[in-house]
């Protein structure tokens, strides 16, 4: 296994940072996703991740740090 540091180097914009694919995003409840965005200093972003089952593949996922 790689360091998550390097694996995501090419999306990554902090040190302090969390990578979710969208489907387990969407699948949070309203309030605790109103919770997560309404915390000051938190950035959320709509990127795209290699699959980590075929890199080949880019999968639709959430990239949010703090700023």
């Amino acid at each position: 296994m790689e360091n998550p540091f390097k694996v995501f180097s090419y999306i990554t914009k902090s040190p302090f940072f969390a990578i979710i694919n969208n489907d387990k995003y969407n699948s949070f409840p309203a309030k605790s996703k109103e919770l997560i965005e309404s915390i000051k200093g938190i950035i959320m972003a709509d990127c795209k991740i290699k699959n980590p089952n075929n890199p080949a593949q880019l999968k639709t996922a959430k990239l949010i740090y703090f700023k």
